[in-house]
């Protein structure tokens, strides 16, 4: 990779209807590209932007299907843009909090999207296996991910990476469309959907001062300390004193009776290279990333690989 990643700058009047879903700030508009995108703005103090950015790119790395991210600016104000891969006429998401009121538990508490403690991995896979969810499109099967559940066992693998701490039942889905149009097109009516909405890692909340004394030999607080700390929305059990899996426990859970495709994503991880996480990170314009927080991601995604790697170690 060369170069930096592009700041797309939308016109005056791009906003089109506001998105209810989440708690951040952003609106759906029709690009010149022919289109559909959310605009997404930053949080005050928060790099949303380029952590999004750079989450996409760590996803494509893993082969992963996601959600396309460009860095945007709309009246002055930073975000990103992010296509909506639903683009197909009369496709439907379906969330995962949806998904868990209709086939699993009717009294399930969809509106929280914290500390939801029936959002287990179990019931996660049983849903995409209940529904017959196939991979998403563009996936290319490799000999040991072939099917839906093994699919998103990469998604929670990307999350272990990045140090994904925001995995709730509204950040996962299955894209479904009528019986005749899937069949007409050769596909599944369901589908898992692209992993999405990754903002939420990398330490992107952090202040540079703590960037900084954590990246300090000989400090109490480290980069290997905040990695311990990351925890997903995803649960072992539902219990009302259970505590959320961290991002790597939440893989692992996914993958206990899958040897072969943790070993398949694993490897895939453990063989990004350090030169390819520094240029990921190193093409983030210096406008929308601080020195501090490009050498604090670099390095905690190092730190993430090398957990992962060690995974695979007899």
């Amino acid at each position: 990779m060369s170069g930096t990643y592009p700041i797309i700058v939308l016109p005056p009047g791009a906003r089109d209807t506001s998105e209810p879903m989440g708690t951040k700030e952003k609106f759906w508009f029709e690009h010149t590209d022919g289109n559909r995108w959310l605009f997404k703005f930053n949080r005050q103090g928060h790099g949303d932007d380029w952590s999004e950015r750079i989450a996409s790119e760590m996803a494509a790395l893993l082969g992963l299907p996601h959600g396309h991210v460009e860095l945007a600016t709309f009246e002055n104000r930073p975000g990103v843009m992010c296509r909506d891969f639903t683009n197909r006429k009369q496709l439907s998401l379906v969330h995962g909090n949806e998904l868990l009121v209709l086939l699993i538990d009717p009294k399930y508490p969809k509106e929280q999207n914290y500390k939801v403690t029936g959002h287990t991995v179990e019931r996660v896979l049983s849903i995409l296996n209940l529904v017959l969810a196939a991979s998403p499109p563009g996936f290319e099967p490799a000999e040991s991910i072939q099917i839906a559940v093994e699919v998103f066992a990469g998604y929670l693998l990307l999350d272990a990476l990045i140090g994904n701490t925001d995995r709730h039942h509204e950040n996962w889905a299955v894209m479904v469309s009528p019986p005749n149009m899937a069949r007409a097109a050769g596909q599944s009516p369901v589908e898992l959907a692209p992993t999405f909405d990754h903002a939420s890692c990398l330490g992107f909340n952090l202040r540079d001062e703590e960037r900084v004394d954590r990246m300090t030999p000989g400090r109490n607080r480290t980069v290997e300390s905040f990695a311990d700390r990351a925890t997903s929305k995803l649960y072992l059990v539902d219990h009302p004193e259970a505590k959320p899996l961290s991002p790597l426990a939440a893989f692992l859970e996914a993958t206990r009776d899958r040897p072969a495709a943790r070993r398949a994503w694993v490897q895939r991880a453990a063989g990004i290279a350090d030169e390819q996480i520094r240029a990921i990170v190193e093409a983030v314009p210096a406008e929308r990333m601080s020195r501090p927080a490009r050498e604090f991601a670099t390095i905690l995604l190092r730190v993430n690989r090398a957990r992962i790697a060690v995974l695979e170690s007899p």
